[in-house]
């Protein structure tokens, strides 16, 4: 049994970083990047090195494996958090970003929201407007809006109104 492996990608390009994390990179330098980052970096990973850790080679498995994504990761300061798929309500284009709303808190991704979409689960998550993204599973339910729009009332509490061909798509979901 060897030593495990502990995983720091540094890149010219930032929309690959979900991916990282999800094999359980312990950080994603995107370059240039200048000495105190790199400083954090090297502390992050003698932290790690000090705890027990499943291999990377088992994360980058279950990360690469076909089915749709499980965990997402966000920067939070010097911090990456983890936010758990099922907690996710809704997910809205910010430009080439993605703001992810949780359970936990609202996070910016730095991917676009179709990238993120091609690798969530289609039956939880639904496209509903060019720039907004459901958890169908969090949805408390739905009313008639104007121009046979559906306004889509989440858990937890947050609206969304489905564009029109959209709404037919929903309304074909409850019959």
């Amino acid at each position: 049994m060897g030593s495990a492996a502990e995983i720091v990608f540094t890149t010219a390009y930032d929309r690959f970083a979900i991916a990282a994390f999800e094999i359980g990179a312990i950080d994603y330098l995107v370059k240039p990047f200048g000495r105190e980052r790199f400083a954090a970096t090297l502390q992050r990973v003698r932290t790690r090195l000090g705890q027990p850790a499943d291999s990377a080679s088992e994360r980058a498995q279950s990360a690469l494996s076909p089915g749709p994504l499980t965990r997402l990761y966000a920067r939070q300061g010097d911090r990456i958090v983890p936010i758990p798929v099922p907690s996710i309500f809704r997910i809205q284009a910010q430009g080439d970003y993605a703001e992810v709303h949780a359970a936990s808190g609202v996070y910016l991704l730095h991917i676009s929201l179709s990238e993120l979409l091609e690798r969530l689960d289609p039956h939880r998550f639904r496209r509903v407007h060019r720039s907004h993204v459901v958890n169908l599973d969090a949805v408390e339910h739905f009313r008639a809006n104007e121009d046979r729009r559906l306004r889509i009332i989440l858990r937890n509490g947050a609206e969304v109104v489905a564009s029109r061909a959209m709404s037919e798509e929903l309304r074909k979901l409850v019959r």
